[in-house]
């Protein structure tokens, strides 16, 4: 079953089983509405969920308060992830996840994992993608200002990326 389904009828039901990772045995996990603070979804395309697969969007409206992590490599629709829209396209998401949750603040986008790889006999990067997926996340609204922090024990600097 598809996560939306699942998550959809979780919540429908009012409690999910999950199974613990080292043990296997299952939990019974409370997803009525009064029993949960936030629900955080996290994904790197939020465009199942926005289309409203398995009633997904219905069913979370039953809550307060939400929050989406929207995860960003700039490698989406690449051999390194093909399954994933390109990253032009998964910001097009963050109108529609700030109206879901109804506050940018709720809306946190990570550029992750900075990777480096060899094609051609060079070496190549996300690295220099993150300006622009920033700064086309930040016109939105979404949040992105904790990836400053990311960046710089890495050796990057907010003034190298031109991004103060």
């Amino acid at each position: 079953m598809h996560f939306p389904r699942w998550l959809a009828e979780g919540i429908r039901a009012g409690e999910v089983e999950v199974p613990q990772p080292y043990s296997g045995r299952i939990r019974l996990v409370s997803l009525r509405p009064e029993d949960v603070q936030t629900l955080v979804l996290w994904s790197k395309d939020f465009s199942r969920v926005l289309g409203d697969e398995g009633g997904l969007c219905h069913a979370l409206a039953t809550y307060d308060q939400l929050f989406c992590h929207l995860t960003i490599t700039g490698l989406g629709g690449t051999a390194l992830e093909p399954s994933i829209s390109s990253w032009t396209e998964v910001v097009e998401q963050v109108p529609e996840l700030i109206e879901l949750v109804g506050d940018p603040r709720r809306v946190t986008v990570w550029f992750d994992p900075i990777v480096h790889w060899r094609d051609d006999g060079q070496i190549r990067s996300n690295f220099p993608q993150g300006r622009g997926i920033l700064e086309a996340c930040a016109a939105y609204g979404a949040d992105y200002l904790h990836l400053l922090r990311h960046l710089v024990p890495q050796g990057a600097t907010a003034e190298g990326m031109g991004l103060v």
